[in-house]
Order: C-alpha cells, then structure tokens, then sequence
C-alpha cells in the first residue's frame, strides 16, 4: 500500500512522488503490481497520506500524469475481466455497501454530459460490455463508453487531452475508451490512469494503434525493443522518439527506414555508412541518400537505387557519378527537372535531354543554346509543357507549327510567341475562341 503526501498538490508534485519497479511484463507504480497489493491508495485522503520510499528502479515520469482516484474503493463488478482476477485488492468488502439491483442499474438514466466538460461515470462495468483482450480493465458499459468517445469526436484535437482528463478514474481506467481516444489525440496518453500507462500490454497495443503516442510514453517504454519496433514499422520516423540505445539495434534501424526511408536520419551514424542500411533507406526514399556517409554517396549502385526513387536526389550524389550517363539518364528519366543537377557536359548531350524532356518539358531551361534551336527537341518540350516555349530559341518562338503546339498545351504560352504571330487568327483560336487572350491582358 502506498499514498500521496499532502505536498503532492498538483501533477507535477505527483510526477515526482511517484516511483516505478518492473515486475511480471509491466511497469507499474508501487500499488498497481499484481494481487499482492490493495488498492488502499485510491480511497486515500491526500491530506494525511505519506510518500513512498524510493524504489531501486526509478524511472522518469511525464509531468503529466493522473491525479489519484478520490472516488473511493474500486467496485466489485470490476473484479474480474474475462475470468481474469481484477483489480488487486478487490473483495466484496470494498464495494459500495448498497448495490443496486441489475434490472434497476440497466434502467437507470445515462449522466448528462453539459457542454464543454465530459462528466464522470458512476455506473460500473460488466465483464461482457465490450470484447478486449483478456487482462486489460474495462470500467465502463459499453453505453457509457459510446456517450464519451461521441462527445470527445465533437472537440478539436487540441481539447481532447483536457476533455479526456476531466474524466473520473473509472473511465479513464477503460481500455477500449483510451484507444478510442488516442485514435483523436496521441498526446491524451499522458492523461490517462496509472494502470494502464505503466502497463506494458496496453502501450503496446496503444502504439500499435497509434504509433504517435510514442513519444508520450513512459521512458522505459521508449526502451523496450517490442513496443518500438511496433512504432517504426508504422512510420520509421518513430525513431527520433525512441532510446539511444534502440538507434544503434540493427533490427530497430532497418525496420525504420525500410518503412521511412528519411529515418536513417535519426540512426546511429554507423549505420549511414552500412550499404544494406542505406540501400534499404534510399529504396524506399532516394532523398535519403542526403544522410548517407560520403563513401555511400559515391556509390554508384546505391546512387542508382536512390535516383530511381527520386530523380532529384541526384543532387546528393558525388560529383563524379553527376557525370556518369547512366546515373543521370536514370535521374531525368524519373524527374526531367534533375537535368539541373547534371554536370554541365551533360546538358548539351542530346539523349539525355530528350530523356528529360520527355518527362518534364521545362527542363528545356538547362539545355545548351544548340540544343535550344534544334526543332525536334523543342518540339518535343513544348507538346509536354508550353511553357518550354520561353526557352526555345527566338527562330522558333516565331515558328508556326511550334507555337501552335505549345498554346495546345497552355494557351498562355501565347505570350512567349513572337508579335507576328500573337494575332494570328488560327492560333488565337486555339488560344480560346479568337477571344481575347493572354499576351493582350499582358499589354493591358
């Protein structure tokens, strides 16, 4: 049995009272352990209640944290889950004296919630109210839990934390509410009871569900090897949350940024120079390769791999493999745009810019002047984008065919058309009608 000295006024003094020890799976405060300790301490006055000694197993504690039950001894109803035992200490001696009869409780009106604040939940839970997995506590009816979790999808995300708090303990002690709730609101976590937030099995299935409620679990939790491969293999960028200690797990590593390439970020800087890692990193993102070590950024395989998946990544790549064709045709082809990124000797080369072209015909920007004035190839940029056309050379601005091909695409290319060719009657048509077009608004 353990209680909370009358210092601990707020949740902060609570954070700092409270001590962890680790026993059967589950972190959890003095008191919540297993059969062995009562649950005293919710029927407890704060007032005259003493701190714990200290534990051996200290772990940090968010400042946010529940505040201890007042509402007196846990119910009987809530003894056994599932055919499970319940809640340690539970007996029919420290239920209400005067339960009412089941036909009565099933008549009885549901509290009103008034607006602005979710009320508390006085009527206590069955076993056979929800379906959850054997060992997580359910508290309330399956009526109660809907009138919560209806009520908390009416508030911003930004009010469910607080809304969630306002709840009694019996609620916030209900499993399936708190999954409900952190499906709104990640950070609600911290604002639920102390059984379930140091319970392994719950957070477990919480980041399951949620892999940002992360980074507002207990710091043991941030730990533990099964919950964090849990949040990576949702999104590796969970990684940045998790334990130093986890950043240097091979396993933890590659399930990160084999899921969110960009992960490798927040990897132990060992493994930016492992290829497997890498590789599996610029696979799933090729901007990745930004956080590879200089030797990887040099390899063409793994260069290939990343322009492959992100054109533009090219720019991350050593500056010998930015003259490499077959790199850079990799690159354009994926996004024409990386012809920026090419050496310069590549610009002028005729293959690679038709690559590009054909992917994005503005890329006609970082073509050299001859291949600017070759008709094919501006042809070519115009029919993907008229835009190019303020690329082309002046001799084929002034080219008929080649206008018509760009206002086809984009009648404000009309524009970049020489004069003579701005009101010509077949081209302005095309431009909307003979309306009035582009470059007249321009002149305006």
């Amino acid at each position: 049995m353990w209680a909370l000295d009358s210092c601990c006024t707020n949740n902060e003094d609570v954070a700092g009272a409270v001590d962890i020890k680790i026993e059967n799976n589950s972190l959890s405060p003095p008191g919540f352990d297993t059969v062995e300790a009562g649950p005293d301490w919710l029927s407890t006055s704060a007032s005259s209640a003493t701190c714990p000694p200290s534990s051996p197993k200290d772990v940090s504690v968010p400042a946010v944290i529940a505040e201890p039950s007042q509402s007196g001894p846990v119910p009987k109803e809530c003894a056994e889950v599932d055919g499970l035992p319940g809640l340690p200490g539970a007996s029919p001696a420290a239920a209400p004296a005067a339960a009412a009869p089941a036909s009565q409780a099933a008549s009885a009106p549901l509290p009103q919630i008034p607006p602005g604040r979710l009320s508390p939940s006085p009527a206590k839970a069955s076993s056979s109210t929800t379906p959850v997995k054997k060992g997580f506590l359910v508290t309330l009816t399956q009526e109660q839990r809907d009138q919560h979790v209806h009520y908390i999808k009416t508030l911003p995300s930004d009010q469910v934390a607080h809304a969630y708090r306002e709840i009694a303990d019996e609620g916030r002690m209900d499993t399936p509410l708190l999954f409900s709730v952190i499906e709104r609101c990640s950070e609600a976590l911290r604002e639920t009871h102390p059984k379930l937030y140091y319970n392994k099995d719950v957070i477990r299935e919480v980041v399951k569900r949620n892999w940002g409620t992360l980074p507002h679990c207990a710091s043991d939790f941030r730990n533990d090897k099964d919950i964090v491969l849990e949040a990576v293999r949702q999104s590796g960028w969970a990684l940045e949350f998790v334990d130093e200690r986890l950043r240097d797990d091979s396993d933890v590593v590659l399930a990160a940024v084999s899921r969110s390439g960009g992960a490798l970020k927040f990897a132990n800087r060992s493994y930016t120079a492992q290829k497997n890692v890498v590789s599996a990193a610029v696979q799933q993102n090729g901007w990745a390769i930004r956080y590879a070590h200089p030797s990887l950024q040099t390899d063409k395989e793994v260069a290939l791999l990343a322009v492959e998946a992100a054109g533009c990544a090219l720019q991350f790549v050593g500056k010998q493999l930015r003259v490499d064709k077959d790199v850079v045709l990799k690159a354009v082809t994926k996004d024409g745009a990386a012809l920026e990124y090419a050496d310069a000797s590549l610009h002028g080369d005729r293959d690679v810019v038709m690559a590009a072209l054909g992917h994005n015909g503005a890329s006609l920007k970082f073509a050299t002047s001859d291949l600017k004035s070759d008709r094919e190839v501006v042809m070519r940029a115009v029919s993907r984008s008229g835009y190019a056309l303020q690329h082309a050379d002046s001799t084929l601005s002034a080219d008929k065919e080649v206008v018509m091909a760009a206002v086809s695409q984009t009648r404000e290319a009309l524009r970049f058309a020489q004069k003579s060719l701005q009101s010509d009657k077949e081209i302005r048509a095309l431009c909307h009608d003979g309306s009035t077009s582009c470059c007249s608004r321009r002149r305006a």
